[in-house]
């Protein structure tokens, strides 16, 4: 049988406000609040904040993180000139010499080029595209910062934008801001070979000593973006700006693998690496 008088009645139409379920009731019996007066929570919707507590240090010898080595980080030189591949990272570098960052070419093997974004010896940011094979050892173009290097034991944001074939329109950014260029080489084709996907290390057993953290990959220009990847108070959230893929490197996370939060389906795999080398050491 329905409440006629109003008891326990939890309508916002009842007159006798006993039990009344309202946002404006007065005697505040039975009012709904977000937090009572008590500190008692009664009512309260929020979202989880953005967390970022680990990054994965690399020892410099022949730590990588392998990934899958699927198309979608595999552009080919149309698909690179239509719409372009980004690739943005935190890092931590410990030691000056040239060492890899990410690289979809032959990792540990000599003379295999496909793209590579690197810091080289002098410290300047750089990124590479082209066929370093023996068939074609000279077909590849590069840019690099024309001043900038990287700060050691400092962490450090750098997105590398490769829009299209023609380098005048590379892009490099560091902490968000956009960077002089020195380019060089006339090379156009991408020739993969048989290389390996990899996080922390390029061809030659270029490999990192150090920390990379929030390793994000797009294939698409996100120049435009900058602002909203990088924030000078750390690492962002990143998944409204849905990247290919995009690894936390750490952050929920279970060792060897490193979840690919994008579309892509990546996985990587700690390869040469110990649970321990996640770390809590974030931007």
């Amino acid at each position: 049988m329905a409440v006629t008088n109003g008891w326990g009645q939890g309508v916002e139409n009842n007159t006798i406000e006993w039990g009344k379920g309202k946002d404006n009731a007065t005697n505040d019996w039975g009012k709904v609040y977000e937090t009572s007066a008590s500190g008692d929570t009664l009512l309260e919707v929020s979202t989880v904040p953005f967390s970022n507590t680990k990054s994965v240090d690399f020892d410099g010898v022949d730590d990588n993180v392998v990934l899958s080595s699927t198309t979608n980080l595999r552009p080919t030189e149309a698909e690179l000139n239509a719409s372009g591949f980004t690739v943005s990272l935190w890092v931590k570098q410990d030691s000056s010499s040239t060492q890899g960052f990410f690289a979809n070419d032959g990792v540990g093997q000599t003379n295999l080029y496909g793209l590579e974004f690197n810091v080289k010896s002098t410290g300047k940011f750089a990124m590479q595209k082209g066929d370093g094979g023996a068939s074609s050892p000279n077909n590849r173009s590069s840019a690099e910062t024309t001043t900038t290097v990287l700060a050691l034991n400092t962490w450090t944001h750098v997105m590398y934008v490769m829009p299209t074939a023609n380098k005048s329109t590379w892009k490099i950014y560091v902490n968000g801001v956009s960077q002089t260029l020195t380019t060089s080489g006339t090379g156009s084709n991408v020739a993969y070979l048989n290389g390996t996907a990899a996080i922390g290390a390029i061809r030659s057993g270029k490999f990192i000593s150090g920390n990379i953290d929030e390793v994000a990959v797009w294939n698409s220009d996100q120049s435009a973006n900058i602002g909203s990847i990088y924030s000078a108070s750390g690492a962002v959230d990143l998944s409204s700006l849905n990247p290919i893929s995009w690894w936390r490197m750490g952050d929920g996370d279970t060792f060897p693998t490193l979840t690919d939060n994008g579309s892509g389906g990546n996985n990587g795999t700690m390869t040469n690496m110990v649970s321990g080398d996640i770390v809590s050491d974030t931007p």
